[in-house]
């Protein structure tokens, strides 16, 4: 294993501020550029020490200066996006050797390990108990080496547990706090957050692929991204919806119902106006569509994925007529108060 230099930890906490850097909000802080200006070269205490299993390769959190960056610039000097984070950020692998000469940042700093931990595996619930041990998925970047993921369990002592439901990039595992914070402090871990109990004793839990926004999956630490159609603060929405290719499991008709069910049980809980319309490209509206196979976004639907289904941020910052579209696999075996529960899956 290989652990970094001082002169690498230094620079891994050099930030670039500029007063126009809008918030970056995570789920466990908000990131102010301009408040973290005055401290851009000290060590944070949660992530000083970072460790990385080669260390030929780093994950940062960068904000550009504008919603639409030339991230073919970053990409010819070998950086790699990985996920979007509000607002205009992005988690970034880039080569250990990358010139960040002349790039447009408003703030760069590597993932702190404090950020890398649901909220949710420290609740007060959970504490009051006493539970020396949490039921996890461990979720490693994008471009980390599966060899690579286990060898960092097996530095920290994790035994790992089997589930068929895992992604590529996912462990499962049980481990205790002191093993979580270890975790978190290498480089190649991205977010650990609790799993289904279920999950220990081989129940399979296939989720949506995630929200996307601007090209790419949000990141998991991210909390939330833009006003939504609402504009600022929480006001009351107006939104129409329309149906798609309602896919070949269920009558057309029973998923239409299904559909409406799940828009009225939103309605209950936001201040949020759902009307029906015909009109699938117009602005404000969520079109929902079953498909396979490539289904005109940048995220087919891939023989044998276990992603039921992902749905896209309102505009900004996805483009209309994409904003808001809820689009679900067609390879499942959808049913009506079965397994693959078409109502359950549109409410979520």
């Amino acid at each position: 294993m290989q652990h970094t230099s001082l002169a690498l930890v230094a620079a891994c906490v050099f930030s670039l501020f500029c007063a126009n850097g809008e918030e970056l909000r995570l789920k466990t802080r908000v990131i102010d550029p301009a408040l973290e200006a005055t401290a851009a070269f000290k060590l944070r205490a949660a992530g000083a020490n970072p460790r990385s299993v080669s260390g030929r390769r780093w994950h940062w959190l960068v904000q550009f200066d504008n919603a639409n960056p030339d991230l073919k610039a970053w990409e010819d000097r070998g950086a790699k996006i990985l996920a979007s984070v509000p607002v205009n950020g992005f988690i970034i692998s880039v080569p250990d050797s990358m010139s960040w000469n002349d790039l447009p940042l408003v703030y760069r700093s590597p993932l702190d390990a404090g950020d890398k931990m649901s909220p949710q595996v420290l609740s007060a619930d959970l504490m009051a108990e006493g539970q020396s041990q949490r039921l996890v998925i461990v979720h490693f970047h994008k471009d980390v080496e599966a060899w690579e993921a286990d060898a960092i369990l097996e530095a920290e002592g994790v035994a790992l547990l089997k589930n068929g439901s895992l992604e590529a990039e996912d462990r499962l595992a049980e481990i205790t706090i002191e093993q979580m914070s270890a975790l978190t402090l290498w480089d190649e871990v991205e977010y650990v957050f609790p799993a289904p109990q279920g999950m220990k004793t081989g129940e399979m839990y296939l989720g949506c692929g995630g929200v996307i926004s601007g090209g790419y999956e949000v990141a998991m630490l991210a909390a939330s991204f833009g006003e939504g159609w609402d504009g600022p603060g929480r006001g009351r929405a107006s939104i129409s919806y329309s149906f798609g290719n309602l896919g070949s499991r269920v009558d057309p008709a029973q998923t239409q119902a299904e559909a409406r069910r799940a828009m009225a049980e939103w309605s209950k809980a936001v201040a949020v106006t759902f009307t029906e319309t015909t009109a699938r490209n117009a602005s404000r509206n969520i079109d929902i569509l079953f498909a396979t196979g490539d289904h005109g976004d940048p995220f087919p639907f891939r023989s044998g994925s276990t992603v039921l289904g992902h749905s896209f941020y309102p505009a900004n910052p996805n483009p209309e007529p994409l904003a808001g579209d809820i689009h679900i696999n067609d390879a499942w075996g959808w049913s009506i108060g079965g397994q693959w529960d078409v109502f359950s899956v549109i409410l979520h």
